[in-house]
């Protein structure tokens, strides 16, 4: 992690009214994650969209590495062990 990496967490109803709080407020964001359960994520229609602050386009992504930890959208554990062990014992296959 950078000195300018942030962090910005914004819980809402609908994927359109994140884009709305996203449009007023991240000028500087250049990718986002949307965050819960399988099927509340896979109920949206426009699941691997991206999206666009005036004519810069932010890009998805289902994981993020912060302070250490590999965290995917669906706050799982599986893919941080994943790394951990592919980082300590690369040669075997999981």
């Amino acid at each position: 992690m950078f000195a300018d990496d942030t962090s910005i967490s914004y819980s809402a109803d609908s994927l359109e009214q994140l884009q709305n709080v996203m449009n007023s407020e991240l000028k500087n964001l250049n990718e986002f994650m949307i965050v819960g359960s399988r099927q509340r994520i896979n109920t949206n229609q426009d699941n691997n969209k991206s999206s666009r602050i005036d004519d810069h386009e932010i890009n998805r992504v289902h994981s993020v590495k912060s302070l250490g930890l590999h965290i995917d959208s669906h706050l799982t554990r599986s893919l941080h062990i994943e790394k951990i062990c592919k980082k300590y014992h690369p040669q075997q296959v999981l």
